[in-house]
């Protein structure tokens, strides 16, 4: 079976379960030499980067989830490619092949499409990404947190 590296909002369980009935939880893996950015079509990818990780979460999938999920990812319209990457899992350190999606649109975009920065950032917390990465996602996405003091902390 192989192991899928979610870095998107396929980190979300709910969503995970809807679109991929076989999947099962590895853990939190890191892709080593590449960063995550939003593209120009308001969605994330990674993009090779040779001082930087991104964070996600490991699925196990069956080959009827990995069908499914080129569907879900656009592969046949080419929006996103498969490919296999090496991912580290956080828990051993060892690293494995992993198929990752890579947007075909590699370009730096002005932001995320509405509610999907929300969607990505939940899976994230809730799979427990290092407090470091949570804060570079929510400052990626725009979602960072209003600073203490600030006059929107009580509205």
């Amino acid at each position: 079976m192989p192991l899928y590296f979610a870095y998107r909002s396929n980190m979300d369980p709910v969503q995970m379960a809807r679109r991929c009935r076989d999947s099962r939880l590895v853990g939190v893996g890191v892709l080593d030499r590449h960063a995550f950015l939003i593209n120009r079509r308001g969605v994330a990818t990674v993009v090779p980067a040779p001082d930087d990780s991104v964070e996600g979460v490991l699925w196990e999938l069956s080959g009827d989830d990995l069908d499914e999920l080129d569907i879900w990812e656009g592969t046949a319209s080419g929006h996103y490619a498969r490919s296999f990457k090496p991912v580290r899992i956080v828990e051993t350190g060892g690293t494995v092949p992993a198929v990752v999606y890579v947007a075909a649109d590699g370009r730096c975009g002005p932001g995320c499409r509405p509610g999907y920065g929300e969607r990505v950032l939940s899976g994230a917390r809730q799979h427990g990404l290092s407090a470091a990465y949570l804060a570079r996602l929510e400052a990626l996405l725009g979602l960072a947190a209003p600073a203490a003091g600030t006059a929107e902390e009580g509205t």
